[in-house]
């Protein structure tokens, strides 16, 4: 069994890279979108993506069309070109996420439905802002836990999934197709059921038994200001707020797998930063635009990765070290945790935080997708004690006890003890870890020389990936404008 999905977008790069993870982390085979001439950098997203999952692509020219009748149009040519390759295709916008409540895998699911079902229907499930006025750092997923109740009427709404050999050729709505004669539509429980006066709207009560649409159609005050600034067609007020802001029950479902959803976000982005580091010659082209701040000579210091760089552990507060576990960036309370680094070149104020493996993780709140995640460090007056900011937000590192759950958050505002870390200097046994460091840090340290290239055998993919992150933040304030024109919407995610 094929799995397609058909989307329709413009201007959703901060939504593209965890829309497309959560389709393919439940099974769905191939991505197939057209693009409607977005200006943000989700068409060069989506061609990056592509490099590492069937993401079949098209942009469309600028259009004074109306907008559903574009969709209509590429609904129908996604029906007529794909319906020899695929047995089930799905139709849904970067605001909807199929959430299957009793199957992991969209396949196993589908697979249940008799041979007669051509259509199943998800019902929508609306969300509100969840008290998000800017937009939250974590995908949607996670962010957004309060709905409307099954009851209200806009969860009649429908999207649906069809095989579509079995399609009339007679069109209807973005929310439901009419199937040829003997071919049944189905709730997702495979329940038959009336259409209101409105073909794609219910005239039953919604049926999310085994699964529905989380959709995310208001999300944050600033994404509803940001929508409705593009919408021509409607007027955006309080009062329209209000109705799209609504909320009574919490499920947090969605936000289960988000650590697992947002080491593909990373899996994926790579391929963005690779492109952009290519596109601005960080590995082995001449470098034109961006400068890099001097690092000032200093003596060798008594460790073993390379002078101007120096390794350290990190302590929390409560004299706990860090590490990483399945909630991500945790305290290290036993010794099932991935041991956690931190790596500073003598003369900045910032430590790079990485895992021993070098593998991606996640920092709560932290929205960035890496292997090193830059801080800034403020003394706290106490020797070897630091403050740890986020370069961008501002907002500090804090380490809950390990009694309330022991996770170590990028969310604060205001400093007091859970926001201090202790840094222990530490020296490297482990020989394979020693030489991936001394070939990121000798790069980094002669980025202007160009001492270190892709035709390099030593150094990995995965190792390239750290340079270009730790270079990024090294770089100048005109470095980084520069890098953030050329992601675009995306930045970040990196930076």
């Amino acid at each position: 069994m094929k799995i397609a999905v058909v989307l329709f977008i413009k201007d959703e790069v901060e939504e593209i890279y965890s829309w497309i993870s959560w389709y393919k982390l439940i099974g769905v085979d191939t991505i197939i979108v057209a693009d409607d001439n977005s200006n943000d950098g989700t068409f060069e997203a989506l061609s990056d993506i592509s490099n590492s999952f069937d993401v079949r692509v098209t942009r469309l020219p600028p259009s004074e069309t109306p907008h559903s009748w574009r969709q209509k149009e590429v609904y129908i040519s996604a029906i007529n070109n794909f319906k020899d390759e695929f047995e089930w295709i799905g139709f849904l916008d970067c605001d909807e996420y199929l959430l299957l409540e009793k199957h992991q895998n969209l396949k196993d699911f589908l697979g249940e439905f008799r041979p007669t079902v051509g259509q199943i229907c998800f019902n929508w499930c609306n969300y509100g802002s969840s008290d998000n006025i800017t937009k939250p750092a974590w995908p949607s997923t996670f962010s957004y836990r309060h709905h409307l109740s099954k009851e209200e009427f806009i969860n009649k709404h429908t999207k649906s999934f069809i095989r579509p050999k079995y399609w009339s050729g007679e069109w209807q709505t973005v929310h439901s197709f009419k199937m040829k004669n003997d071919i049944e539509t189905v709730s997702s429980s495979g329940k038959k059921f009336t259409w209101s006066d409105t073909v794609g709207i219910m005239e039953d009560e919604p049926d999310w038994t085994n699964g529905k649409v989380m959709h995310f159609q208001c999300r944050s005050m600033e994404h509803f200001v940001e929508r409705f600034k593009k919408r021509t067609n409607i007027n955006p007020s309080t009062h329209l707020w209000l109705e799209y802001n609504k909320g009574h029950e919490y499920d947090d479902k969605g936000s289960k797998n988000v650590l697992k959803l947002r080491e593909t976000m990373g899996y994926f982005f790579e391929n963005t930063i690779q492109r952009v580091a290519n596109e601005i010659g960080v590995f082995g082209k001449q470098y034109k635009y961006i400068s890099m701040e001097k690092f000032e000579s200093d003596l060798f210091q008594s460790i073993n990765i390379l002078p101007h760089v120096n390794l350290f552990k990190l302590k929390t507060f409560h004299d706990k070290y860090c590490g990483v576990d399945s909630r991500g960036l945790t305290v290290a309370n036993d010794g099932n945790l991935q041991e956690i680094y931190g790596i500073k070149f003598t003369d900045k104020n910032k430590i790079f935080i990485f895992s021993k493996n070098l593998n991606r993780f996640s920092i709560l709140h932290d929205r960035r997708l890496r292997r090193f995640f830059s801080y800034e460090i403020f003394p706290t007056g106490k020797e070897n004690q630091f403050f740890l900011r986020h370069p961008n937000t501002k907002h500090f590192l804090t380490s809950e006890p390990v009694h309330i759950g022991g996770t170590i958050i990028s969310d604060r505002k205001k400093t007091g003890d859970w926001e201090k870390f202790h840094i222990e200097k530490v020296n490297v046994t482990e020989e394979t870890l020693k030489e991936r460091l001394q070939h990121i840090s000798m790069f980094v340290c002669n980025f202007p020389n160009r001492l270190i290239t892709t035709s390099n055998e030593e150094i990995t993919k995965k190792d390239l990936s750290c340079v270009t992150e730790i270079v990024f933040d090294l770089l100048d304030k005109d470095g980084k404008d520069f890098v953030r024109a050329k992601l675009k919407d995306s930045s970040s995610y990196i930076i």
